[in-house]
């Protein structure tokens, strides 16, 4: 039975965004976009006739959602709730997960009364669909084309909102409002709602499958279960997905909110930032960045069910799209500068801003730079908190705090030259980075390598934005100046070289500073991600936001498996002797990363654990270090020791036989004599 589940497991239906099944011994794969007849233009063809091809396609199959790809699906109607029989894509219950009385768990095969029951739902359904909907107990409304709106249309040709949910999703949301529709007093009317959206996270076909796991050390066991739908702020669609029963959700329709009671008269106002007109002492502000959060298109998900009959009709029950800030260009940067300066005119001269942000990337912190100084603000202090819940699939370099960030009005017009700022920048950037080394938990750590990252980024902001003028132009100008695809603005070199110096002031616990001091920036990626790996990190972007962070480009060669959700490094015997260069040597100029790898220190003690594993035999790998690195063998020979002691703590299951190894290498390598 383990065998089958492993073999179940390895071998997917759907892999790797295609169809894939065995017939007669021979694998067949079909992309999933084969099988919706996906079109897209493409910006170059061999000849006319194939682009009018093409085109003529594209206009049969477009829907009316899309201007520039479309599909052979059919577009869901009004009135459907489940897919026709001639449909594509079709659902069927295949596996129902039952709940004993002590709360432990088994799976059963649908039998022909689950069938039953599952129709006679559909039917009930179907025959109160119209109905349900003029009373807006369910959604009637239309998708809106959006960057997260388009996914639902785009892969399943849903085209309104009750189309993301099953029958039994509808009746459960159905008889939830209509209960909700008998309350007269309406803020209790409003906290059961409040719940209802809550539930509605929980009670979709976005509602991922979550696959258990027997557990390990460390972590507990855990079972199957279907997860929620915005565990990354977007609308997935899946090819199975958890239909839970009331029982199984009522908890989440039972909020209980955190509160804090103030006993102070106070005013609520709904309205653009630029038309604020109230002086106020403090202004709190959680930015858009770079288009992270479509906040004003997935709200619309709950919206859908609530604009209807809402529970309280002083309330604003539209997601204001076109109010929102978008994208990254001068607009984005203009409507912010808009934004913070209505909000720095509107606040005493001891008045204050506390601005929330969580972004890593460096381009996105050069912009929020320019913005605030553009809007007379500047930065006074950084404050990195924790906001991240702990979980076991969240752990390495993921982000675990959110930078508050506090701002006052700029007084006067120092004016500054980007020339002179890198050694201002990197001092406060260095202080910080002591003070929260010197605060956080060796045993149970507050922070990651992420948020020491954030910290570098707010406190060089702390500098640049003290100047109202840089380099004789006003910072307003050069906010709005005109970038080539690519370009990086003074600003953001200033930023990079913060990230850096948060990426090379974290060495890797154990490693003696001395020998962190004396490795490539290559080198230093591989032995972070050996940590990231060690801590159970598996995720593509850690590792692609820590190269950023050491200015490497390409460091593909140096993973095992590089798809997501399975990212690992190499162990010594997967590198063996590929890519192996004698200290010094470079002889493949256009792949400078590998090079710098391969001649390095790191990559002489990796083939060394290799040569005493394939040999048996410690004295070979000894010999290997001493023709290799020559007389800087008796140089570096204590940082030799203290990368193969860094390599013996490394034991995650893929490296604990290598590990076993450089330990004794490394006691090999104290007792060598010359």
């Amino acid at each position: 039975m383990d065998e089958e589940i492993a073999a179940a497991e390895a071998a997917g239906t759907v892999r790797d965004r295609a169809l894939r099944y065995t017939l007669d011994g021979r694998e067949y794969v079909t992309p999933i976009t084969a099988i919706r007849g996906d079109v897209e233009l493409r910006s170059r063809y061999p000849d006319a006739e194939s682009r009018a091809r093409d085109e003529e396609r594209l206009r049969r199959c477009r829907n009316r959602y899309s201007a520039s790809a479309g599909n052979d699906l059919r577009r869901w109607e009004k009135n459907d709730i489940v897919p026709r029989e001639d449909d594509v894509f079709q659902e069927r219950l295949y596996c129902i997960q039952w709940s004993r009385p002590d709360g432990s768990f088994f799976y059963a095969g649908v039998t022909d009364r689950d069938e039953a029951r599952e129709r006679q739902v559909t039917r009930y359904v179907q025959e109160r669909l119209a109905e349900w909907q003029a009373q807006g107990l369910v959604p009637d409304s239309e998708i809106e084309p959006g960057d997260k709106t388009d996914e639902p249309i785009r892969t399943r040709s849903w085209t309104h909102w009750h189309h993301l949910f099953n029958p039994r999703h509808l009746l459960i949301g159905a008889l939830i409002r209509q209960g909700v529709s008998t309350v007269r007093d309406q803020s209790i009317a409003l906290g059961i709602s409040l719940g209802f959206c809550n539930l509605l996270d929980k009670l979709s076909k976005l509602s991922q499958w979550r696959v258990g796991h027997s557990g390990k050390q460390g972590v507990a066991p855990s079972a199957d279960y279907p997860e929620h739908v915005f565990y990354n702020q977007a609308l997935n669609t899946f090819v199975n997905y958890g239909c839970r029963s009331l029982p199984s959700v009522s908890e989440a329709l039972l909020l209980t909110p955190r509160s804090i009671m103030v006993n102070a008269a106070y005013t609520t106002k709904v309205l653009p930032a630029p038309n604020v007109v109230s002086i106020s002492d403090l202004w709190i502000s959680d930015p858009p960045y770079a288009d992270a959060i479509q906040y004003h298109e997935i709200t619309e998900y709950f919206l859908a069910w609530l604009r209807t009959n809402p529970p309280r009709d002083d309330w604003i029950w539209d997601s204001r799209r076109a109010l929102a800030i978008k994208g990254e260009a001068a607009q984005f940067r203009q409507a912010m500068v808009a934004a913070y300066s209505a909000m720095a005119r509107q606040m005493p001269d001891n008045g204050l801003q506390v601005v929330m942000f969580t972004h890593q990337d460096v381009g996105v912190w050069a912009t929020l730079a320019e913005i605030l100084s553009a809007s007379g603000l500047q930065v006074t202090a950084g404050w990195c908190i924790a906001t991240e819940t702990e979980s076991s699939t969240k752990q390495g370099n993921y982000v675990q705090g959110t930078v508050l960030l506090v701002l006052r009005r700029r007084v006067g017009e120092e004016r500054g030259y980007l020339a002179r700022l890198q050694k201002p920048v990197e001092d406060a950037v260095r202080e910080q980075l002591a003070t929260m080394q010197a605060l956080d938990d060796l045993e149970q750590p507050n922070f990651g390598d992420a948020d020491y990252q954030l910290a570098a980024y707010a406190n060089a902001l702390k500098v640049l934005t003290r100047y109202a003028v840089i380099d004789g132009r006003p910072v307003a100008d050069l906010l709005q100046a005109s970038r080539a695809h690519g370009e990086v603005s003074e600003v953001e070199r200033l930023l990079g070289r913060a990230r850096q110096l948060a990426s090379d002031f974290l060495l890797p616990e154990g490693l003696p500073r001395s020998a962190w001091d004396d490795l490539k920036p290559e080198e230093r990626f591989y032995l972070k991600g050996l940590e990231l790996e060690q801590a159970g990190e598996v995720r593509a972007g850690a590792f692609q936001e820590m190269a950023r962070g050491f200015g490497i480009e390409d460091y593909r060669a140096m993973l095992a498996n590089a798809r997501a959700n399975q990212v690992r490094m190499k162990t010594a015997a997967e590198f063996g002797r590929r890519d192996l260069r004698r200290a010094g040597s470079a002889d493949r100029a256009e792949d400078a990363s590998l090079d710098a790898f391969a001649a390095g220190i790191v990559r002489h003690c990796l083939y060394a654990v290799t040569e005493a594993t394939r040999a048996d035999d410690l004295p070979s790998a000894l010999r290997w270090f001493h023709g290799s690195l020559g007389n800087d063998y008796w140089n570096r020979r204590q940082l030799v020791i203290g990368l193969l002691d860094f390599l013996a703590r490394m034991r995650s299951p893929a490296r604990a036989a290598e590990a076993q190894v450089a330990a004794q290498l490394a006691g090999a390598v104290r007792n060598d004599r010359p």
